[in-house]
């Protein structure tokens, strides 16, 4: 299934750090008016299962996708999430705020050493940088607590 859908949210796909395979599978489901089972999935995207089941994996871990219970016949079902809420907070928490961290900590280590160093260049690098992530700190922090904690299907509350 190649279209202009599908070929955009596989770029989506990379550009998080995710495959084409991930963008095709999340089209499936997102065109979809009913859950698909991992060997429909894997089928209609050209995939070997294993790679398509660690994919599906990988879509449910960032709740782009949702596993349903198994049934009677153990089979794995999957669908697209209902809640675009839910996939931001989780790109915040999982991606974004653990970036902000690492610049955070890394930026007061280059402050320290600038400092030691008395180099009045890196210093001022280093404090701009500061700042700007203690802001962009906030501002996340800010869209976590916004996001409803009910957030229904199309991404409203109940």
């Amino acid at each position: 299934m190649s279209t202009p859908v599908s070929e955009d949210l596989a770029r989506l796909a990379e550009l998080t750090g995710g495959t084409p395979s991930a963008g095709l599978l999340w089209t499936l489901l997102w065109f979809s008016d009913r859950p698909l089972s991992l060997e429909e999935l894997a089928d209609r995207a050209g995939l070997a299962k294993s790679g398509a089941s660690i994919t599906l994996r990988r879509l449910v871990d960032a709740r782009l996708a949702r596993r349903l219970p198994t049934g009677t016949d153990r089979r794995s079902f999957y669908t697209v999430s209902d809640s675009p809420w839910a996939v931001v907070e989780t790109w915040l928490r999982t991606s974004l705020v653990p970036e902000l961290e690492i610049l955070q900590r890394a930026t007061g280590l280059g402050l320290a050493q600038a400092g030691a160093d008395d180099n009045r260049v890196l210093i001022e690098r280093f404090t701009a940088w500061r700042g700007f992530l203690t802001e962009a700190s906030g501002i996340v922090d800010r869209i976590l607590d916004e996001i409803p904690k009910d957030a229904g299907p199309g991404g409203g509350t109940r």
